[in-house]
C-alpha cells in the first residue's frame, strides 16, 4: 500500500482473476484504488480494472482455438474492454462485437498503441501512432453501434450510449 502505482503486465485473464479472487489480490486491488495509488496495464493488465474484458484465454488451452470470451474484471471502472483491435481487427472486431451484443453497458476497443487515462470524472487518450485510437461500442436496441472517442471527455460522456 505504499506504492505510487501498480502495474500488471498481459497473460491469462482468465486464470489470473480465478487466482487473484482465490488468494485475495482483488481485496488488495479495490484498497489500492481507493487509497488513490495509480493502477495500470496492458492486455490482460487492463482488463483486470474494468467490469468486463474481451479475452482469448481459450487459446492458453488451444492455440487454434479463436473465440472471445467474457471475463470479469475487479469492476473499477463500470466499462467492458478489448485491447489489440489494431494488431488483430477483424478477428477482435468481430469478437467484441459478438460478446457486446450480450453485455449491458458500454464497451470500448482498444488499439494498441492506445491508452485511455480515467482520473476523477475525466478521460483522456493517449496515441503512439496517428492511426490508432478508441471505438466506443454499445447496443442500440437490437444493433450494435462503434463510435470513434474524442481524445478527452468526461466519464458520464464515455457512459452513455451516443
Amino acid at each position: 500500500m505504499s506504492s505510487d502505482i501498480i502495474y500488471v503486465g498481459g497473460g491469462h485473464t482468465l486464470k489470473m482473476m480465478k487466482v487473484w479472487r482465490k488468494i485475495g489480490v482483488d481485496i488488495l486491488l479495490r484498497k489500492a484504488h481507493k487509497k488513490g495509488i495509480i493502477l495500470a496495464g496492458l492486455s490482460a493488465g487492463s482488463i483486470c480494472w474494468f467490469r468486463y474484458g474481451s479475452s482469448d484465454a481459450r487459446r492458453f488451452a488451444d492455440s487454434k482455438n479463436i473465440s472471445f470470451m467474457r471475463v470479469r474484471g475487479l469492476d473499477l471502472i463500470p466499462l467492458t474492454v478489448s485491447p489489440h483491435h489494431i494488431r488483430e481487427k477483424k478477428l477482435r472486431d468481430a469478437g467484441f462485437i459478438k460478446l457486446m451484443k450480450k453485455t449491458p453497458g458500454i464497451g470500448l476497443a482498444l488499439d494498441d498503441y492506445t491508452s485511455i487515462l480515467i482520473r476523477d470524472d475525466r478521460y483522456e487518450i493517449l496515441k503512439l501512432r496517428k492511426d490508432a485510437g478508441i471505438m466506443k461500442v454499445f447496443r442500440n436496441k437490437r444493433k450494435i453501434e462503434q463510435v470513434p472517442l474524442k481524445s478527452s471527455g468526461t466519464l458520464v460522456e464515455l457512459l452513455e450510449k451516443k
